[in-house]
């Protein structure tokens, strides 16, 4: 094993200052994975002094056993390079590789590897095994160990801490619990539309302690539920916007819910928008699909939460069979069509909505049709500016389809080979006059029809006013047949 001293950094910097101004850089990557729920180890890569990329463990997340940081920031690093072999770099990483990450190393030629802390129960750096000593393998990497080694300790002791006592806490005792950097919000002061129609709860997250996630639900009315639809509200909105709907739905023998995203509604918030991420979040989602033990779902999506319906059957194909989307909003995406300039407009009219005094008069300015009860239940449950900070967190909430995919671990081809004739068949779009995808003239027909995806659009409820509660009472009207044919 070579164990050789690093070249005269550029920066005039001593090696030793150098190691621990980038290993640093790794520990803040540990210490996101913390927050997160992930065992805190960090990467970063370096070629000479300039970053290449970073990345902490994911393996939860991304249900990925193979997403440890030295893995995803070996793998970003050969994207930014366009090359799998950095001969040139140095990884740097809290926590010293395992021999999954070892082999990684090799193939892709890292020259050197620093690291914090040794690893005692799988270190493949000498305290287990020493792959990197192994002269029989083609390649060999300095290595270096102990740069900020009681940092990462320390890191790493105080998770498994809080792991071992959030164990210890009965699940009363877990469903108070509330972590430190998020705000839980009072249910009464939340009003819906109409008032309660269904049942309301909360799931206790345990792929994230100290959160919850609230949902809407209204059981069939027969002992036995005829179809299973999911509603996910869309950017600036929360479940009891679906209020007429589940109504509806569930005297017709369907039984309905609707979740409150992380951040919206009834669900705990963080308190930065910077905490939000979209793989947390989705880890959230499919963990209350599991708990209700969900099969064969219709998701009725509405504006930009299209995009999670779209991740949720790539992940879970035979558990989504179907898909409405009410006024889709896509960020705009190569093979997509989704409206130009809506999705950044979106983000634009948010983030002003983060930042105004009277938050109320915002949404009427947006959505003048509503009443005063409706606009109040659409402010409320952002009544104070801190809680507003899920309006900033926009982007990350709801990314391009493409980049939602990668998150989860997946590319378009793996949502792409589903999206068959059969499946598409089975499939839907929706619209008003307000914010459409599909206009009243593009339906006349002409040489390029738009389409979404494949999904047949449909005029059933163009003429409604955009978000408003008739809308939603049509629609679930329209669907109130025991077996609904949707091209119909």
């Amino acid at each position: 094993m070579r164990r050789e001293a690093a070249s005269r950094p550029l920066s005039g910097l001593d090696q030793g200052a150098l190691d621990e101004t980038h290993m640093r850089v790794a520990l803040e990557q540990a210490q996101v994975a913390s927050q997160r729920g992930e065992v805190p180890v960090g990467a970063a890569l370096y070629q000479g002094e300039t970053l290449i990329a970073q990345a902490h463990n994911s393996p939860i997340s991304l249900c990925d056993p193979s997403a440890h940081a030295e893995i995803l920031v070996l793998k970003e690093a050969a994207k930014v390079l366009g090359n799998y072999r950095l001969e040139d770099c140095t990884l740097y990483v809290t926590l010293e590789p395992c021999a999954m990450c070892a082999g990684a190393i090799f193939n892709a030629r890292v020259r050197e590897v620093v690291y914090a802390a040794p690893d005692a129960k799988s270190g493949a750096a000498g305290s287990v095994i020493d792959l990197f000593a192994n002269a029989q393998l083609n390649h060999h990497a300095r290595i270096r160990g102990g740069v900020l080694k009681q940092q990462s300790v320390s890191l790493l002791q105080d998770f498994f801490k809080e792991q071992r006592r959030l164990q210890r806490l009965g699940d009363e005792q877990l469903s108070l619990f509330l972590r430190e950097d998020a705000i839980r919000k009072p249910m009464q002061s939340m009003p819906g539309f109409h008032g309660p129609s269904c049942s309301s709860s909360h799931l206790v997250l345990r792929s994230t302690p100290g959160m919850r996630l609230h949902y809407l639900q209204a059981h069939a009315k027969s002992a036995v539920a005829l179809k299973t639809y999911v509603c996910l509200h869309g950017v600036n909105t929360c479940s009891s916007v679906f209020d007429p709907l589940l109504q509806n739905l569930c005297e017709s023998g369907a039984s309905v819910l609707a979740p409150d995203m992380m951040g919206y509604g009834g669900s705990d918030r963080f308190k930065k928008s910077q905490s939000y991420d979209f793989a947390l979040a989705m880890r959230a989602l499919l963990e209350w699909m599991d708990a209700k033990d969900l099969q064969e779902l219709t998701l009725i999506t509405h504006d930009a939460s299209l995009v999670w319906a779209l991740v949720l059957k790539a992940l879970r194909p035979q558990q989504v069979v179907s898909v409405m989307a009410l006024n889709p909003c896509l960020k705009d995406e190569p093979g997509l069509l989704a409206p130009r300039g809506l999705y950044a407009r979106w983000g634009a009219w948010l983030k002003k909505g983060s930042r105004t005094q009277d938050l109320q008069a915002h949404f009427a300015a947006l959505l003048p049709h509503l009443s005063e009860a409706q606009l109040q239940a659409l402010s409320s449950p952002f009544a104070k500016a801190f809680e507003r900070k899920v309006f900033e967190a926009f982007d990350v909430l709801f990314p391009g389809v493409e980049e939602a995919l990668s998150l989860v671990g997946l590319a378009w081809s793996d949502l792409s080979a589903l999206l068959t004739p059969q499946f598409l068949s089975q499939c839907l779009v929706l619209n008003t006059q307000a914010c459409s995808l599909v206009t009243s003239e593009s339906l006349k027909g002409g040489e390029e029809e738009p389409m979404c995806l494949g999904f047949s659009p449909s005029e059933a409820l163009l003429g409604h006013e955009f978000l408003s509660p008739a809308c939603f009472e049509q629609l679930g009207r329209w669907l109130q047949a025991p077996v609904r044919d949707l091209n119909a």
